[in-house]
């Protein structure tokens, strides 16, 4: 059966557990830990591991807030037994030692820990810094009814950023492919060839393997674009609760009201857009399922939590007053993260909506054995989140087909937030919680079919119905994240091309406008057929959903795509030689490796495409056999700036591909180029006046002296 949403008819106090996933690490304590992994700086907390224990620690001074707020230095742990907070540097919570009540005291689960080799043990550290860019994703978008106007100004950002480096902008292209983390301690060495080359001389721009290189890059960048890989101003940053309140519950402070905390509801404290001088953010937490999941928060600052929030300075402390966590897909603090922006065209659309709680059912409580992990293990087989998300994502396909006010439209409203407990549902089943499943007649074209023997009057209007709003077509913008997909796709349109020119002597393109045009008519009943098939069969979704709006949009701005350089002369490669004369017998040999080389990886590329290998293994193996040929190059020519001659004019004065001699001699290129160049490299600073700029960063050109 189809899941029940009941609504209070008026507003209920719900309970929440504020510290549900972090507990608290001292100042002192956190220094010791930061250099421990290797950290410059005190971090705003640390996601650690012990035997039955997760979750964050945040770095917050409670021995201060004892002396200056409680005025108390023992307090009761959670078994009861007085605790001096002076003898303390990390405090745990429930919701983090998962069996405490397994245990008789903390000393007793501490000595259990020792006894058996367990230790605290780090798995995050929350950054010294903040990202001032970051992308979105079809998820966080899909739910927005956005204008062509919104959509334009949400997506030129990220368009006229990879126009830039189609255009030939070389500063562009370096930081493009770079990253844009370059500094004054950054190491040359550690870059790529291809980023070195351009570092040394901007005329390697116009290499035609640095183009190719650059162009596939450039063609990643504007596909994820299509599906909503697209940047804002923003930040990813781990939540917290408010440690100030939870402070005053650990040592009983005295609170009116249940006035926890420095925090209100609706509140939330990130010194990110407290320095940036923003108020209002949107925050988003995946995976999400539809707008309930957004919400919208206002950035606030005092005196008071500049001083006691002093050290989380790359965190998002939530107030303790309201469901935010809740209506994130039911968030908790033991390192989950919101992406945060101020973007104008998300703040001005989201739309202020109810928080969906869905009803979780809780594990039996059981001893652990090896049967039953291995049943765990096997529970989590499967993709089962991955196919409800996308079922979801349809119905936004599907719904943009019917007016807001539609009885259509607001059945798959209800089926929409639905798929946040069918998602939350397939997260517990690894737990042992096994729950109903999505509907099939919410997707699955066979449940409903009409059978006119059995189905009376009633049920044949129900399948019709549930006909007009089925999910069973990934909407067209997804065929950019399934690529075999598109091959299907692109056959159908190109064969139903076909055959409309055959019957009709028209594209399909000019037979819609006729049919469009010609609503009434008679004459047109068989093209009209012939179109109505032509939909039912399509295997996407071709609705104006907001995601197929966006992809059409990137669509139309690289329709005519192509990577440029700034010279239209033929590109000069000497300048990656240097002077010395070669044999035609080693340039034989060298040619032989190089067939055999070409043969060998494009044979391994296409079967890696046609069994769909792992990418690390698929990389791994392309570095064996790169390292099996650089080996036959050396033993026919062992002196490096020959090789390096021989393979450049064996591969530049052909239109055959450059890999091969940058594969085996990228080294031996960087090292003429530094030699050709006086050993000079261009590299980028951050710097708050530079006149570059750059995902949200303003750069410095400068330059310096490297040997190699």
């Amino acid at each position: 059966n189809e899941p029940t949403i009941e609504e209070p008819k008026e507003a209920e106090n719900i309970e929440i557990i504020d510290s549900d996933g972090y507990g608290l690490i001292s100042p002192t304590l956190s220094e010791i830990w930061a250099k421990d992994v290797l950290e410059d700086y005190i971090p705003s907390g640390y996601c650690i591991r012990n035997s039955f224990c997760k979750g964050m620690v945040f770095t917050f001074d409670f021995h201060e807030f004892a002396n200056k707020i409680a005025n108390k230095k023992i307090v009761n742990d959670i078994w009861g037994n007085p605790q001096n907070i002076e003898d303390i540097d990390i405090i745990l919570t429930a919701s983090m030692l998962k069996l405490w009540d397994s245990y008789t005291s903390i000393e007793d689960y501490l000595s259990k820990c020792k006894e058996n080799d367990y230790g605290f043990s780090i798995t995050k550290v929350c950054p010294k810094k903040l990202e001032n860019e970051r992308n979105m994703n079809y998820q966080f978008l899909q739910s927005y009814n956005l204008s062509d106007d919104d959509i334009a100004e949400l997506l030129d950002p990220t368009i006229n950023e990879i126009k830039e480096v189609i255009n030939g902008d070389v500063d562009k292209t370096i930081l493009f492919l770079h990253g844009a983390d370059s500094n004054d301690d950054f190491d040359f060495r550690e870059n790529d060839c291809v980023i070195q080359a351009l570092m040394i001389e901007p005329k390697m721009a116009n290499d035609p393997y640095i183009i190719n290189r650059v162009s596939h890059m450039i063609k990643k960048k504007i596909n994820d674009a299509k599906i909503g890989v697209i940047k804002v101003h923003g930040n990813y940053a781990v939540i917290s609760g408010d440690p100030y309140a939870l402070c005053q519950y650990i040592f009983e402070c005295k609170v009116e009201n249940d006035n926890y905390g420095l925090l209100r509801a609706g509140e939330i404290y990130s010194k990110y857009w407290i320095d940036d001088g923003v108020d209002k953010i949107a925050c988003f937490r995946a995976p999400m399922s539809c707008h309930n999941n957004i919400r919208l928060m206002n950035v606030v600052n005092s005196k008071e939590m500049s001083y006691w929030y002093k050290y989380m300075t790359t965190i998002n402390i939530l107030n303790c007053h309201d469901s935010v966590t809740v209506a994130e897909n039911g968030a908790d603090k033991d390192g989950d993260c919101f992406i945060t922006t101020d973007n104008p065209v998300i703040l001005r659309n989201t739309r202020e909506t109810k928080v969906i709680m869905c009803a979780q059912k809780k594990a039996e409580k059981v001893i652990i054995t090896e049967e039953n992990l291995r049943q765990s293990n096997k529970n989590g087989f499967g993709d089962e989140i991955g196919r409800i998300t996308n079922r979801i994502t349809t119905m936004y396909d599907v719904q943009a087909k019917y007016p807001q006010d539609s009885i259509e439209h607001k059945i798959l409203d209800y089926r929409i937030m639905c798929g946040q407990l069918l998602q939350q549902n397939a997260i517990d089943k690894t737990k042992g919680i096994i729950s109903k499943p999505m509907p099939k007649f919410w997707y699955d074209p066979h449940s409903v079919v009409i059978d006119k023997e059995k189905d009376n009057e009633n049920t044949i209007q129900e399948k019709l119905f549930n006909q007009s709003i089925l999910a069973d077509k990934k909407p067209y913008f997804m065929c950019y994240i399934y690529p075999q997909d598109t091959t299907k796709y692109k056959n159908y349109v190109r064969n139903s091309e076909t055959k409309c020119y055959m019957l009709f002597g028209k594209s399909l393109t000019e037979l819609q406008n006729i049919c469009k045009e010609n609503s009434n008519s008679e004459e047109l009943l068989e093209e009209r057929n012939f179109l109505n098939w032509y939909d039912k069969l399509m295997p996407y979704g071709l609705n104006d959903c907001v995601m197929n709006k966006i992809c059409w949009y990137v669509e139309e701005a690289f329709k005519n795509y192509a990577l440029k350089s700034k010279e239209t002369s033929k590109f000069d490669y000497t300048i990656m030689k240097q002077e010395g004369s070669y044999s035609t017998a080693e340039t034989k040999k060298l040619k032989d490796i190089y067939k055999r080389y070409s043969t060998e990886i494009s044979q391994y590329c296409s079967t890696a495409t046609k069994f769909k290998l792992d990418e690390d293994e698929s990389i791994a193996q392309k570095i064996i056999i790169t390292n099996k040929y650089k080996m036959e190059c050396d033993y026919v020519c062992n002196t490096e700036a020959i090789q390096c001659n021989i393979l450049l004019d064996l591969c530049y004065k052909s239109e055959k591909s450059k890999k091969f001699v940058w594969d085996m001699c990228g080294e031996s290129i960087v090292k003429n180029l530094l030699i050709n160049n006086n050993n000079m490299i261009t590299y980028y600073v951050h710097d708050d006046n530079g006149e570059i700029l750059y995902r949200g960063e303003h750069y410095t050109k400068k330059t310096k002296e490297v040997i190699m």
